[in-house]
């Protein structure tokens, strides 16, 4: 390696330091530049069939209507130019775009909100673009579709999509959004149809501490959004139990009791509610039974408060005893 930098430094200090060889070099150098000069002006005049794209700029939409189908960004068109033609095209193009005026094309229609405009159409009225005279041989598409709809807003809910598990002796306080809800804006045949508004989904694993979170809303095509995010808020606290006496409730006549009239209900229950739970929020009843032996009935739990989980209670069962008077 060092043999071959040891080499080239010599060529170099002899190209330098020899004026015969530098006149040499300029020259050859001189007249690679005349020949590729003459070799590129031949090129500019012979013909070339050259597929070139153009963006496509939208003039004069209806206002307050919507266009519900994917127009086209560019059109691919096909010439016949001379290497100067295309060469003048290529330094100028990104000040070149075909204009689709909809107040001075003819957009052919058949019921008010469908409309289509033939390309040749287009080309007729931006013929003044093309100063270089290309031949147009075919572009594509050849049709351009419209399809317009009215606009409806409205606001809607957001609902977070929260995927976690809890730790043990832990329960969920809320799930919440700030914002909860985004104003909506898009065609009224998709607007209508919308009921929320969903996040992506946000896994969190297990946890034990409450959590928040900033996450995107789930995209809808061709509507906006006010908001395209929200703080999604998970709180979590200590689960702890209670133990209450629960009366049983039955419509027997007054020469019947129950033994026993009450049952010991357990649950638990996030700490901040511990203090709102009441016997008044349960409601146990007997289960009345032909089938059953020696008046002994079921005992079933009929209402309970959505916060508590875990409920047990005792017995299970109750003895309905009739009183005889002597």
């Amino acid at each position: 390696m060092g043999q071959i930098k040891l080499i080239f430094k010599n060529i170099l200090f002899r190209v330098f330091t020899s004026k015969s060889l530098r006149k040499k070099i300029l020259s050859f150098s001189f007249f690679v530049i005349i020949s590729f000069a003459f070799w590129f002006l031949n090129q500019l005049n012979e013909e070339f069939r050259e597929d070139i794209l153009l963006p496509v700029e939208y003039k004069n939409l209806p206002e307050n209507k919507i266009q519900t189908l994917a127009l086209p960004q560019s059109l691919k068109i096909t010439t016949q130019a001379s290497g100067y033609q295309l060469t003048n095209h290529y330094l100028t193009a990104e000040k070149k775009s075909f204009i689709v005026d909809l107040e001075k094309l003819k957009a052919r229609t058949n019921d008010g909100e469908h409309f289509y405009v033939l390309i040749n159409d287009v080309i007729e009225s931006n013929k003044n673009q093309y100063t270089e005279k290309m031949q147009i041989l075919s572009v594509k598409p050849d049709t351009i579709k419209f399809t317009f709809e009215q606009v409806l807003s409205k606001k809607v809910p957001i609902t977070p999509v929260v995927h976690f598990e809890l730790a043990p002796n832990m329960t969920h306080k809320s799930i919440s959004c700030n914002p909860d809800s985004i104003t909506i804006e898009g065609p009224v045949s998709i607007v209508s149809k919308i009921k929320d508004i969903k996040t992506g989904a946000l896994n969190l694993g297990k946890i034990q501490l409450s959590d928040k979170k900033n996450i995107a809303l789930k995209k809808i095509d061709l509507v906006k959004f006010s908001k395209g995010r929200t703080n999604v808020s998970i709180d979590i606290e200590e689960l702890t139990e209670n133990t209450l006496s629960i009366p049983i409730q039955h419509n027997l006549p007054l020469n019947y009791k129950l033994i026993p009239s009450s049952i010991k209900l357990s649950y638990k229950v996030g700490l901040s509610y511990f203090n709102t739970i009441s016997e008044d929020d349960f409601k146990v009843e007997i289960e009345i039974s032909d089938s059953s032996e020696n008046n002994i009935q079921r005992i079933k739990i009929v209402e309970q408060p959505n916060r508590v989980i875990d409920i047990e209670y005792t017995p299970h069962f109750v003895e309905i005893i009739e009183i005889k008077d002597d």
